[in-house]
């Protein structure tokens, strides 16, 4: 079973051959500044990492 994976910013799908593609798992934190059992998964194209754009879309979305 194949699963294919879009970018979180483009709603694209992420191809096999797309080398410069990331996924990155991050933690919620509770009050305490620890790690809750929740984390958000994002997973961003090759393209938009090539635009320089990632830091400015991770910045400005919800995670």
């Amino acid at each position: 079973m194949r699963f294919i994976r879009k970018c979180d910013f483009t709603n694209y799908p992420i191809l096999p051959n797309d080398c410069s593609s990331v996924q990155i798992c991050l933690a919620q934190l509770d009050g305490e500044g620890k790690a809750t059992e929740n984390i958000s998964i994002i997973d961003i194209c090759g393209s938009v990492r090539k635009s320089g754009k990632v830091d400015r879309l991770l910045y400005e979305s919800e995670c």
